[in-house]
């Protein structure tokens, strides 16, 4: 799949002047969302949404290592050798990194709620403080008060022109004769870059940029260990993988 850049979307994004929905767009992307899992409302001939933006909350808080989690000091260690810094467990132990954490209700798994944690320091995620304040300005009601056809209107004004590479594949279009799926090939084309397509970039961020491995994409995006590392699906239901997983991960300066 080839993408349109980062930094191209998060211009056009930027340039979207209605604050609700410039940070509707905004949080789409951050939280690897499903427009459905934003917005709070669908219309009664939408088949296609179940709107879980009403259950949106974040809280503010600090972070800290724990220094006893091995996997979290290497990767602490790890994000200051990229960044050119030293990196002692002394110094690591004087961490104190404001954090977000944005509870989404995902989509595809009866509504389970992750955890999206997200650096306040601008110099790691310059959008997190806008987005933390607007969602403590709305005081009553839904941060997203929009449906789905509402922000794909948005969205195609905003991307007009960028467009991304779907590679071929098979797809599942009935059954045949004997009951088994029938399935159709789709050739390699383009599409035009829209809601969906944010919570396919910020995928490929995570996994190229800042490196998270399968159980920390399906941490923050809401996908199956079964998608993204091939475990079963009996594993899946008794793995439990907090933020701070994959947090450290995130403190490291945007390109």
């Amino acid at each position: 799949m080839s993408l349109p850049s980062v930094s191209e979307v998060r211009s056009r994004i930027e340039g979207v002047e209605h604050e609700g929905t410039r940070n509707c767009l905004k949080a789409t992307l951050l939280f690897c969302a499903r427009i459905g899992e934003v917005v709070a409302y669908k219309l009664a001939s939408d088949k296609q949404t179940t709107a879980r933006g009403n259950l949106l909350r974040v809280t503010e808080m600090t972070y800290t290592p724990d220094l006893f989690n091995e996997k979290e000091t290497q990767t602490l260690m790890l994000m200051a050798m990229i960044q050119g810094k030293s990196a002692t467990m002394k110094t690591l132990s004087k961490i104190r990194e404001p954090v977000a954490v944005f509870q989404v209700s995902t989509h595809k798994r009866l509504g389970m709620i992750r955890e999206i944690a997200l650096p306040t320091n601008p110099v790691y995620e310059p959008w997190t403080r806008s987005l933390v304040a607007y969602f403590k300005s709305q005081k009553e009601g839904a941060a997203f008060p929009y449906n789905r056809q509402q922000m794909w209107v948005v969205a195609n004004e905003a991307f007009k022109g960028l467009e991304y590479k779907i590679m071929g594949y098979k797809k599942v279009v009935g059954k045949d004769l004997e009951g088994k799926p029938q399935k159709e090939v789709i050739r390699e084309h383009m599409r035009d870059f829209a809601l969906q397509a944010l919570r396919h970039l910020r995928g490929s961020e995570l996994r190229n940029y800042y490196n998270f491995d399968g159980a920390d994409r399906s941490a923050y995006g809401g996908w199956t260990l079964r998608t993204t590392e091939g475990v079963s699906g009996s594993q899946d239901r008794y793995v439990e993988l907090p933020w701070r997983s994959y947090f450290p991960k995130l403190l490291r300066k945007r390109a």
